[in-house]
């Protein structure tokens, strides 16, 4: 919605009904389980003339959960709130911009795996809240760079178990960075090569929500290289690049704590045609 030259209003809803049917294979019982929700959006922002745009957004979130838990129960539907607001700075005629956001983020009916025990189950609600910085830049000679960063803390807010409350959600490191630079040739014999790197960065974070096993941190990166010609696209994408030995995640088993091996160097190629 359009008022005046420089307000835009963004307002939506939506209705879902899910239907779960749960069998018990041992014991031969069938079990069904419908769901319903009214899910809404609302945004607001105001457009200067000089390309800054503060903004205001608040969002609903309904998503059904298939499953029992471990006294076989069907599991509740996950409802979430999320409230956002933040400012973007794009100048007139760029392709360029800025966003810097702060949002608070509540979910409720969270379902979280408990690696000691390999089962599943809920907890009342959690909480994310953080900022967030993102930059775009798109350069007419075929540069084309994207970098962001995230803070965010996390707790339980609500639980059955009042042990629970303050605890941090894993894997949910505080912070996480992001940064991806892509040149595609686009003139001469060689048009359409390109190629692309990046660096992924991912902070210290827990392997337990009482904070007593320490995932450390690690920075990788990766690189591609892509072809596209009347149709045809390749692209060759190595992420760990280095094959950099790091963490991936913790947990305890028996009272003992485990760590398993993050991704090592890996290469996916595709291959694809459009017409």
């Amino acid at each position: 919605i359009e008022w005046g030259d420089h307000w835009r209003v963004t307002l939506g809803g939506r209705f879902d009904r899910a239907v779960t049917e749960t069998i018990n294979h041992l014991t031969k019982a069938v079990s069904q389980q419908a769901d319903s929700a009214f899910t809404g959006r609302a945004g607001v922002v105001y457009l200067f003339d000089n390309g800054l745009a503060p903004y205001a957004s608040y969002a609903e979130s309904f998503a059904p959960v298939i499953g029992t838990n471990p006294s076989s129960k069907n599991y509740k539907p996950e409802t979430g709130q999320q409230y956002e607001i933040g400012i973007k700075f794009q100048p007139e005629g760029s392709r360029s911009s800025v966003t810097l956001a702060a949002f608070d983020l509540r979910r409720q009916n969270y379902t979280e795996t408990d690696p000691s025990t390999n089962t599943t189950d809920q907890t009342a609600a959690v909480r994310s809240q953080g900022i967030e910085l993102e930059g775009v830049a798109s350069f007419d000679f075929g540069l084309n760079v994207t970098a962001g960063y995230t803070y965010m803390e996390t707790e339980v807010i609500e639980s059955v178990d009042p042990a629970d409350l303050g605890d941090v959600l894993t894997p949910a490191p505080k912070h996480v960075a992001t940064a991806w630079a892509d040149y595609t040739i686009p003139e001469g014999p060689f048009k359409g090569l390109g190629f692309g790197a990046g660096v992924r960065y991912r902070g210290m974070h827990w392997g337990d929500g009482d904070r007593t096993l320490s995932v450390p941190a690690f920075l990788l990166f990766d690189a591609s290289v892509h072809y596209e010609w009347k149709g045809v696209h390749f692209g060759l994408h190595a992420r760990n690049l280095l094959d950099k030995q790091h963490v991936g995640s913790c947990y305890y088993r028996n009272s003992a704590g485990i760590c398993t091996a993050g991704e090592p160097l890996t290469v996916i190629g595709n291959l694809s045609y459009q017409w």
